[in-house]
């Protein structure tokens, strides 16, 4: 049996090292890892306070350390009461997997995925009043385009006709 190459055989030694490295993290998600914390030395002045807190979890994350300020506070976009913006009403709208959308609620009652701008008007007189409003120079109008198309017609007949003027006299 032929020896393989030997770029195939380090090429499929990485590839099991990186399978078993994702099987270890794997492992450590799924049981909340092994964190242990140590405090090897602490040094308090007089009159001075240490507090030192945390708390083992269980959960997917280890040690978690709490936070004292856990209220948040100031105002929350479109409408919403200031305060946890977790707690602002989400939007519902049904999303390719079929459950409800869970982005906050903006004033219609929408997220900005699923309740954004108008898809524009559909009767002739809206869009021509739309198409009015946007219009900033005219120089691409029709009308404006076939006025160009005279006016350079008209100036190649005045030289076509200054040119028939002055040839027979050059002769």
């Amino acid at each position: 049996m032929p020896e393989p190459p030997r770029r195939l055989t380090n090429a499929a030694a990485r590839l099991m090292q990186a399978y078993q490295e994702a099987l270890l993290t794997l492992q450590k998600i799924r049981t909340g890892g092994k964190q242990v914390v140590v405090v090897q030395r602490v040094e308090v002045s007089g009159g001075g306070q240490a507090v030192i807190a945390g708390s083992m979890n269980g959960g997917n994350r280890g040690l978690t350390v709490r936070r004292a300020e856990k209220k948040r506070r100031g105002w929350l976009k479109n409408g919403n009461r200031p305060g946890d913006f977790s707690k602002a009403p989400r939007c519902g709208a049904k999303t390719r997997r079929g459950r409800p959308c869970q982005c906050p609620a903006m004033a219609n009652g929408r997220c900005r995925l699923h309740g954004g701008l108008s898809t524009g008007l559909k009767t002739a007189a809206g869009i021509e009043r739309i198409r009015r409003a946007v219009t900033k120079h005219g120089y691409y109008s029709k009308a404006a385009t076939e006025e160009r198309q005279r006016a350079h017609a008209a100036i190649k007949a005045i030289k076509e006709l200054r040119r028939t003027m002055t040839s027979p006299e050059r002769q």
